[in-house]
């Protein structure tokens, strides 16, 4: 093998190497856009999902402690 063939293989492997990793990146980033375009969607979706009674209901009761703690601390700070 001489030096110029070691050569040539040696450009012919960076040569291909470096076409591997641009397309490798380039899927990559095809990849996650497909994945971005799908959470979106997904969260989309769960956003405008219709909830059940007992999620509503749970979320009232979350709310209304919320402002029963809100008040309590409101009547402890007037009284400190």
């Amino acid at each position: 093998m001489t030096a110029s063939s070691s050569a040539s293989e040696r450009d012919a492997l960076a040569a291909a190497r470096h076409l591997g990793q641009e397309r490798a990146e380039a899927f990559d980033l095809r990849l996650r856009e497909r994945e971005a375009g799908e959470r979106e969607q997904r969260l989309a979706e769960a956003a405008w999902r219709p909830r059940n009674a007992r999620q509503s209901l749970d979320e009232e009761e979350a709310s209304l402690k919320v402002v029963q703690l809100e008040s309590r601390l409101s009547e402890l700070s007037a009284y400190v």
